[in-house]
C-alpha cells in the first residue's frame, strides 16, 4: 500500500523535479518506509531514477537524490512513496520497470492473486527479479496491454509510462478502494492518490465548484469523478484514463462494467456452499502478506464474521482492534466485540476516545481526508487505525457486506415501496409522521415513498439536504444551476433495466454510496496512521456471486437484510450474535451536539471568518443548532458535514 504521483507536461520544464518531490512529500503518511522517484522526456524515451531523503540505504547509494536535478528540464516525473507489505526487500522498490517492455509504473495496492498471475507468466518464459506483486502488474501490463485490468483482483491504483507506444496508462480497482485524482489542463496532466499532491504544484487554482457543493449537500459526500475543488477530478472506480501526450489528449472509459444475471435454479442449500467458499476464498487471498495482519472488529456480524474464518486460516493469534467512546455513551461495541474476541482467543485492544478526541482532530482529519466527508465515524476510524499500527501493518475489515446483501432500512422501503406508499401518504399519518420530532430518517422515507420515479426515490432516501433546506441555507451566487443528483444514478444504472429496483440500487450504492463514502473515508484514515485497511467481502469474485443472487437471499421478508450472508454465518458464530439488532458504527455526535460541543459548533461554524458565513445563511444555520439543541430536531448529521465542511475549506481553499 503506497502513495503514487505523476506529473506530465506539455514542455520541459525546470520545475518537474522539485514539483514531483513536493507531491511525494505531502503523502509521506501512506509510505513511510521508502520513497523512489523518475524523471525524463516522453518525446524521446530518455529517463533517469532519483532517490529521496527517505529512500532505503541501496537505493540512496545507488541512485542521486533527486535534489540533484532541480532545475533541469525535463516533461515527466513519477513519484512514490513505499509501505512496504508485499515482498519488503530493495527490489520491490518502485518506480519500477523490468525487462520486458520499456515501461514504468508507480503503484500502490495489492494484487491478491499476483503468485497465480505469476506462475502463468512464468510458464509463458517470464523471468521475475523479486518477489512482489508490483512486477507480475508490470509483466502483465506487457503480456495483455490495457486489457491486464480484467485478470486483475485485488485493490489497486497506478500508473504506467509505455515509453515505447508515447502513452500513460492508468487505472483504479473494481470498486475503488485505492484512490486516484487528477488535474488536466492545455499544458499540464498531473496525478496523485491525494488531492493535497495535486495542489502542491504551483498554478493550479483551488476554487469551490460550487455543482459540486450542491452535490455534497445532498449527499454528505461528491461522487466521482467530481470534487469540491473545480478541475480536480477522481478516476471513478472499475474506469481506467488513457493519456497521449503527443496529442494532448485524455480518454476515461469504464472497464468494469458487469450486468448482473439472477440464477433463480439454485436451491438455498446450493446458495449456501458456493456462498460460503467463496467468502473463505476471499478472505484468504487477502491474508497474503510479508507483515502481520490484524482485524478491525466491531462486534458486528460482517467484522465478527471475518475474525472468526481469519482465525481458521492461520496458526497465529489474531490481532482485534475496537473503537468506542466514553463509559456513559450506551451504543459501544465494546461487550460484543470482546465476547467475539474471546471466543476466537484474540490479542484484543480497546480504543477509547471522547468528544476532545474527535474535536481535537477534526482539522487534521479534514487533511487527510482530501475532501468533507459527512460521516462521523472516520475520525473514530483514524484513532482505531492508529492504535492498530503500533502493532500490525495489515488490518481486515467487515466494510462492504451492507451494500450489496441489503443491510440498510432504506432497502426495506424501497423493496416494499409499493405497498407502504399507500400507507404513509395517508393525510392523517403524513401529518403525524410530519409533526414527530426527532425522526428525520422516517420522514425521509415518507418523502421518498411519494416518488414513482426511482431515480427521486432513491435520491430522497439518500438526502442530507433537501432542495428546499439548500434553497434556504444557500446565498444566491453559491446555488448550482447544474442539478445532476439523477445524472449519477443514470450513469451506474445503465444496462440495468431488466432488474428489480431492489437490486439496482444495491448495485449503485456499491459503485457509489460506499465507494466515495465509506470507502473513501477508510483508505484515507487508515493511510494516515501508516497502515492497510482490505476489504474482504468486496473482493471481485465475491461480489460478483452475490450481484447474481435473487433478491430474497438478500432481503428475506422485512426484518432479514443480508439473510444467505447470515445464514453462512450460522457455521461460524453464535446465534445470539446473528440476531442481534443492527448498530451500525454510531457515535455520540448526536449528543455532543446538543451539549458539550453546543457552543464550539456555534462558535466555528457562525463566525464571520467562517467559510461556512461566506457561502451559507448563518441564519439558518442557527436554526439547525438551535432545533438541535432542544430536541425539535434531529439534525446531527447535518451539522456534522457543515463542521467538516468549515474545517476541509480551512485547510483546502486558503
Amino acid at each position: 500500500m503506497c502513495g503514487i504521483t505523476a506529473i506530465i507536461s506539455r514542455k520541459p520544464l525546470v520545475d518537474i523535479a522539485i514539483n514531483i518531490e513536493s507531491m511525494t512529500s505531502v503523502i509521506r503518511h501512506r509510505g513511510p518506509d521508502d520513497e523512489g522517484f523518475l524523471l525524463g522526456d516522453y518525446n524521446n524515451g530518455q529517463f533517469l531514477v532519483a532517490s529521496g531523503d527517505d529512500s532505503i540505504e541501496s537505493i540512496s547509494t545507488q541512485y542521486k537524490n533527486v535534489k540533484s536535478y532541480y532545475g533541469k528540464p525535463y516533461n515527466i516525473g513519477f513519484g512514490h512513496r513505499r509501505l512496504s507489505i508485499i515482498d519488503p526487500s530493495p527490489s520491490g522498490h518502485q518506480p519500477m520497470t523490468s525487462k520486458y517492455g520499456n515501461n514504468w509504473i508507480t503503484f500502490n495496492g495489492e494484487i491478491y492473486i499476483y503468485k497465480e498471475l505469476r506462475g502463468e507468466l512464468e510458464k509463458q518464459g517470464y523471468n521475475f527479479v523479486s518477489k512482489s506483486d508490483t512486477e507480475v502488474l508490470l509483466n502483465c501490463y506487457h503480456k495483455f496491454g490495457t486489457d491486464v485490468v480484467k485478470y486483475l483482483n485485488g485493490i489497486f491504483s497506478f500508473i504506467i509510462w509505455d515509453v515505447n507506444e508515447h502513452k500513460i496508462f492508468v487505472a483504479r480497482d473494481h470498486f475503488g478502494v485505492k484512490p486516484l485524482y487528477y488535474y488536466f489542463d492545455s499544458f499540464r496532466f498531473v496525478i496523485g492518490s491525494e488531492i493535497k499532491a495535486i495542489l502542491k504544484v504551483k498554478g493550479i487554482p483551488k476554487n469551490l465548484d460550487k455543482d459540486s457543493l450542491d452535490d455534497y449537500l445532498t449527499f454528505r459526500y461528491t461522487p466521482s469523478p467530481n470534487t469540491l475543488l473545480l478541475g480536480i477530478k477522481k478516476i471513478p472506480p472499475g474506469h481506467l484514463l488513457s493519456f497521449d501526450p503527443l496529442h494532448w489528449n485524455i480518454e476515461v472509459k469504464r472497464y468494469y462494467q458487469r450486468i448482473p444475471q439472477i440464477i433463480n435454479s439454485r436451491s438455498i442449500k446450493e446458495w449456501n456452499e458456493i456462498y460460503s467458499e467463496a467468502l473463505i476464498t476471499a478472505i484468504k487471498r487477502q491474508m497474503v502478506s510479508d507483515v502481520p495482519i490484524g482485524v478491525l472488529l466491531s462486534g458486528g456480524v460482517d467484522s465478527s464474521l471475518v475474525t472468526a474464518i481469519a482465525h481458521s486460516l492461520t496458526p497465529e493469534s489474531l490481532k482485534t482492534f475496537t473503537v468506542g467512546f466514553k463509559e456513559d455513551y450506551l451504543k459501544n461495541e465494546f461487550a460484543e466485540a470482546k465476547e467475539i474476541a474471546s471466543l476466537f482467543n484474540t490479542n484484543h485492544t480497546e480504543v477509547v476516545i471522547d468528544s476532545k478526541d474527535y474535536m481535537n482532530f477534526m482539522l487534521d482529519a479534514a487533511w487527510y481526508m482530501d475532501e468533507p466527508m459527512g460521516s462521523s465515524s472516520s475520525i473514530a476510524m483514524y484513532y482505531l487505525c492508529k492504535r492498530a499500527s503500533e502493532e500490525v501493518k495489515v488490518v481486515l475489515t467487515g466494510q462492504g457486506a451492507d451494500e450489496p446483501f441489503a443491510g440498510y432500512d432504506r432497502y426495506k422501503a424501497e423493496k416494499y415501496a409499493k405497498f407502504l406508499a399507500p400507507i404513509l401518504s395517508n393525510k392523517i399519518v403524513h401529518s403525524i409522521i410530519k409533526r414527530l420530532h426527532r425522526n428525520e430518517q422516517l420522514k425521509r422515507a415518507v418523502r421518498s415513498l411519494e416518488e414513482d420515479d426511482w431515480k427521486t426515490r432513491f435520491i430522497h432516501m439518500y438526502t442530507l439536504f433537501d432542495d428546499y433546506q439548500k434553497d434556504k441555507m444557500l446565498k444566491p451566487d453559491f446555488r448550482s444551476q447544474q442539478y445532476r443528483k439523477k445524472e449519477y444514478l443514470e450513469y451506474w444504472a445503465k444496462g440495468l433495466d431488466e432488474l428489480e429496483n431492489l437490486n439496482k440500487m444495491l448495485y449503485i450504492d456499491t459503485r457509489m454510496w460506499l465507494v466515495d463514502d465509506l470507502l473513501n473515508y477508510g483508505d484515507k484514515m487508515s493511510m494516515a496512521a501508516s497502515i492497510e485497511a482490505r476489504v474482504p467481502i468486496l473482493d471481485i469474485d465475491l461480489i460478483n456471486l452475490i450481484e447474481s443472487m435473487p433478491q430474497n437471499l438478500k432481503l428475506k421478508g422485512w426484518k432479514h437484510g443480508k439473510f444467505l450472508h447470515k445464514l453462512v454465518a450460522k457455521n461460524w458464530l453464535p446465534k445470539h450474535i446473528l440476531n442481534r439488532k443492527k448498530k451500525g458504527f454510531p457515535t455520540p455526535i448526536d449528543q455532543w451536539f446538543q451539549k458539550e460541543l453546543s457552543g464550539e459548533i456555534s462558535d466555528i461554524l457562525l463566525s464571520s471568518k467562517s467559510y461556512c458565513y461566506r457561502y451559507f445563511s448563518v441564519e439558518y444555520i442557527r436554526l439547525l443548532i438551535e432545533s438541535h439543541i432542544s430536541r425539535k430536531e434531529d439534525y446531527h448529521r447535518q451539522l456534522f458535514a457543515l463542521l467538516f465542511f468549515e474545517f476541509w475549506a480551512r485547510r483546502f481553499l486558503s
